[in-house]
């Protein structure tokens, strides 16, 4: 599952399938006929590959996020961060005090 095979004969694993999907979704002015000039292989086969690999790929079946617990966590850390930001205030304007 890790490799496929392209008409052109040579395998590639899915580091690269990745890779090439990351160069294709940020090309920047590049086509995605120089994109997959550069790679070697076929647009066609970029696109079946950003199907399996890309990062909007979750609403095509592809690998999905568990948005809740994400929200959870980064709401914790946020939580914590606000915490902190409070505690080094305080700790400054005590110091500000015994300095000054």
């Amino acid at each position: 599952m890790g490799s496929a095979k392209v008409s052109n004969g040579k395998i590639y694993n899915e580091e690269f399938k990745r890779e090439a999907v990351r160069l294709m979704e940020s090309r920047g002015s590049r086509t995605i006929e120089q994109v997959a000039d550069d790679l070697g292989v076929g647009e066609g086969q970029l696109y079946k590959w950003r199907q399996q690999y890309g990062t909007s790929s979750s609403s095509r079946g592809g690998p999905t996020v568990d948005l809740a617990a994400e929200n959870k966590r980064l709401k914790k850390e946020l939580e914590r961060a606000l915490k902190e930001r409070e505690l080094l205030k305080k700790s400054i304007a005590f110091f500000v005090k015994e300095n000054g």
